[in-house]
C-alpha cells in the first residue's frame, strides 16, 4: 500500500479545477491554473487558465470545454523494457471525452459498453461485474501486481486489480488505463492538482495480471487527491470501440 501524505481541504481554486475536471477531463499538459492575488496580497478566488508557452489568452472556462483545438500532444516518455511491451498508444487530450464515475467497477462497465463487449448476448452491467469479482477474489493466482516492470513502482487505483482479473478471467478481455504517473511513495499524490506547472501528465498503462493478448478496453483514471482523501481513485472513461465483441460461458481461458 502506498504511504500517502495529508490532504487539506482545497482552497476555492483548486474546488473550481477538480469540478472541471470532473466535467471536461484532466488539463491538456500545455496548460495550468493560475490563481492570481489580488491588492492587499491576498489570493483570489478567479482562477483561471493559460497556456504554458504563450500565456494568453486567459481562459475562464477549462481548455477542452473552451476550444478543443488549442490541445499540445505530448511525446511519449514510457520507459522500455526487455520483454515488455506498453499499450500501442499515448494520450491525446483531444481525442478524449470524459465522462465521470464514482468507481472502477462503473466506469469499466461503460467502458465494456462503449466497445460493445457483451456477456452471452447482454450488456455486463455492474452488478454482473461484482460478481465476477468475487468469483476470482479467492482464486491462488490473484493477480495484483502491475503488467508492465516499468509501473511496479507506481499506485494502482482502487478497484483496479478486482476488475482487470475478473475482466481477463470470466470476460477474456484485457483492461488499459489511462493517468497519471504517480509513484507507490505518495510522494506526488496531488501533483495535478496544484497551481502552475506541474508534470502530470496522462499515458498508457497496462493494468494488473497478464495482459495484451486479448482485447482490451480503455479507462481513465485520477487521484482523487484534495477532494475525497488519500487512497482513492477517480474513474473516468473513454473506450476504444471496435465494433461488436461477444463473450460465451463456454470460452476457454488461457
Amino acid at each position: 500500500m502506498p504511504i500517502l501524505p495529508s490532504h487539506p481541504k482545497p482552497f476555492k481554486a483548486q474546488e473550481k479545477l477538480i469540478e472541471d475536471t470532473k466535467a471536461h477531463g484532466p488539463l491538456p499538459p500545455n496548460y495550468m491554473m493560475v490563481v492570481p492575488v489580488e491588492n492587499g496580497g491576498k489570493t483570489s478566488h478567479n482562477a483561471y487558465y493559460i497556456d504554458r508557452q504563450q500565456s494568453l489568452p486567459k481562459l475562464k472556462a477549462h481548455p477542452l470545454k473552451a476550444d478543443r483545438s488549442i490541445v499540445d500532444d505530448v511525446p511519449d516518455r514510457r520507459k522500455r523494457a526487455v520483454g515488455a511491451f506498453h499499450p500501442p498508444f499515448h494520450y491525446n487530450a483531444a481525442m478524449w471525452k470524459w465522462t465521470y464515475y464514482d468507481t472502477m467497477q462503473q466506469a469499466v462497465c461503460a467502458a465494456l459498453a462503449a466497445s460493445n463487449v457483451t456477456h452471452n448476448g447482454d450488456p455486463i452491467s455492474t452488478d454482473g461485474l461484482d460478481a465476477a469479482i468475487e468469483t476470482v477474489k479467492g482464486a491462488d493466482q490473484f493477480h495484483r501486481e502491475l503488467f508492465h516492470p516499468h509501473d511496479r513502482d507506481t499506485v494502482d487505483f482502487e478497484g483496479e486489480a478486482e476488475c482487470a482479473e475478473a475482466l481477463r478471467t470470466i470476460f477474456k478481455t484485457g483492461l488499459i488505463i489511462m493517468c497519471p504517473r504517480v509513484t507507490i511513495n505518495g510522494n506526488d499524490w496531488n501533483k495535478m492538482w496544484k497551481e502552475g506547472p506541474h508534470d502530470a501528465y496522462l499515458d498508457a498503462r497496462w493494468s494488473t495480471g497478464v495482459q495484451g493478448d486479448y482485447f482490451s478496453v480503455v479507462v481513465g483514471c485520477i487521484i482523487r487527491g484534495l477532494l475525497h482523501g488519500p487512497n482513492r481513485s477517480c474513474a473516468m472513461v473513454r473506450a476504444l470501440t471496435q465494433g461488436p465483441r461477444v463473450v460465451e460461458d463456454d470460452a476457454t481461458a488461457e
